[in-house]
């Protein structure tokens, strides 16, 4: 229930070390590509860029087409008749 968690302290001390990124400071880049700490090698792709690199050759809507014709989802619904 994250309604009862109060991160308020933390919050404080990332702003009062300079450390609370801003809109200026922040971007994907810097969580997932380049500016991140898992760019070893300086060349990192931001999340957004590999998740499109991956499914350049996947036919996304063919693979979503065989996975519903092969789930046999009994609802129990009987139809329109209600029988």
């Amino acid at each position: 229930d994250w309604d009862r968690v109060d991160l308020s302290e933390w919050i404080a001390l990332l702003e009062s070390t300079g450390n609370m990124p801003d809109g200026e400071t922040i971007s994907i880049d810097s969580f997932t590509g380049k500016g991140s700490k898992l760019d070893m090698e300086g060349d990192r792709l931001n999340t957004i860029d590999r998740t499109l690199e991956r499914l350049d050759d996947i036919d996304v809507d063919g693979v979503r087409s065989e996975a519903n014709d092969e789930m046999n989802l009994d609802t129990g619904y009987a139809g329109a008749s209600g029988s």
